[in-house]
């Protein structure tokens, strides 16, 4: 599931599209099916949104992730539908894929240069809103 359109993350420094600040894309959800046979949600990373990025991959691998949330209702989220998901809604995506509603998201362990884009470790311990500035 490809959802957004979103921001590129910190360090894509590809020109921007129409009137955006920088390029825009998706984070892409898939299904990861652990050793046990269960099911959860696993981004994979960020795309740009011409990418051609092979959305079904069926190969067996390591996965080094993080448990996260996914993203918080607000009054202004939008309606997720199965056309157009905006928001990491966790409940809906699960729903829309058949796995569990636990998200991973998938760390690259350094310097990353394949779609889909992971993150590193080092931007998870980074805050948007500085202690100092909030």
């Amino acid at each position: 599931v490809k959802v957004g359109p979103r921001s590129a993350p910190a360090g894509v420094t590809a020109r921007a599209q129409g009137l955006s600040t920088g390029p825009q894309g998706y984070e892409l959800l898939s299904v990861l099916v652990l050793d046990d046979g269960s099911e959860v949600l696993l981004n994979r990373g960020w795309v740009p949104k011409n990418a051609v990025v092979d959305t079904k991959t069926t190969r067996v691998e390591n996965v080094v992730a993080l448990v996260e949330p996914g993203e918080r209702k607000t009054s202004f989220s939008p309606k997720n539908t199965p056309a157009n998901v905006l928001w990491i809604e966790v409940p809906f995506i699960a729903g829309l894929l058949g796995s569990q509603s636990i998200l991973l998201v998938d760390v690259a362990d350094g310097a990353d240069d394949r779609w889909p884009l992971r993150r590193t470790v080092d931007l998870f311990l980074r805050f948007n809103v500085d202690p100092m500035t909030h």
